[in-house]
């Protein structure tokens, strides 16, 4: 059974403007300390959530993806999203935009949270926490940008960190009760606007678009989350729209 009916647009549709704020890159070590600290804190399961976000180049799928460099970036304050560069050096690290949930806060509510938060430079404020449907019509709850930008999805994945250490699972480890999980990462699909101008809040991070065949069975490069993408939206039904702004 596929899931619903997706409309992904260009590439050439998106670009990024770059504020100029460098924040402080969190290490692994330093999230996984932080999440130790909230665990003990709640005595409870720490969530959070990511985002899909799909765009296409020649009517093949690309992720949007943050990268984070061991070095600073090249670039124009403002341009179009860019393909990855197959040069990766060593350190850079990938990921999704999201991030943790508060304390008695929706999924959903949390995802346009950060979404508006990283890529639109919105104000990290409290969005409404009420529970939705499979496809939430945030505009109607939250007066932002971010509202009018995304519409979050449904649900694709979800990993489950059984200790403090990096590894994450798209299961739960037989000899790991649900109550033992440190973490759970729920990961939905985003319907994007045909035409956005994002505003990276970060100057390290970069917005590059990674086609599904270099994210195929590629773990090395992009860690387990973002290499199993390619799978997980073969059950996508993509409309390739072709709108040009």
């Amino acid at each position: 059974m596929s899931l619903k009916k997706l409309d992904v647009y260009p590439l050439h549709n998106y670009s990024v403007m770059y504020n100029g704020e460098q924040a402080k890159q969190e290490t692994v070590l330093q999230y996984l300390t932080e999440l130790k600290q909230s665990y003990e804190e709640e005595h409870a399961v720490q969530r959070s959530v990511e985002g899909v976000l799909v765009t296409h180049l020649n009517h093949h799928p690309h992720i949007i993806v943050l990268k984070q460099s061991n070095r600073a970036p090249k670039r124009d304050n403002q341009a179009a999203i860019r393909m990855l560069n197959q040069a990766v050096v060593a350190g850079d690290t990938f990921r999704l935009p999201g991030g943790r949930c508060r304390k008695g806060e929706s999924e959903e509510a949390c995802l346009l949270r950060k979404l508006g938060y990283q890529l639109l430079s919105e104000d990290d404020a409290t969005a409404d926490s009420s529970n939705t449907d499979t496809i939430v019509d945030v505009g109607r709850k939250r007066e932002s940008k971010a509202a009018s930008v995304f519409r979050v999805g449904e649900l694709i994945s979800k990993w489950h960190r059984p200790l403090f250490s990096p590894l994450m699972y798209p299961y739960i480890p037989p000899h790991i009760a649900f109550e033992d999980v440190k973490e759970t990462r729920s990961i939905f699909l985003i319907h994007l606007e045909s035409v956005v101008d994002f505003q990276l809040r970060d100057s390290s991070t970069e917005f590059v678009a990674v086609p599904l065949f270099d994210l195929y069975e590629n773990t090395a490069k992009y860690g387990p989350v973002l290499a199993s993408l390619p799978s997980v939206l073969s059950k996508v039904s993509i409309n390739y729209c072709n709108d040009e702004f």
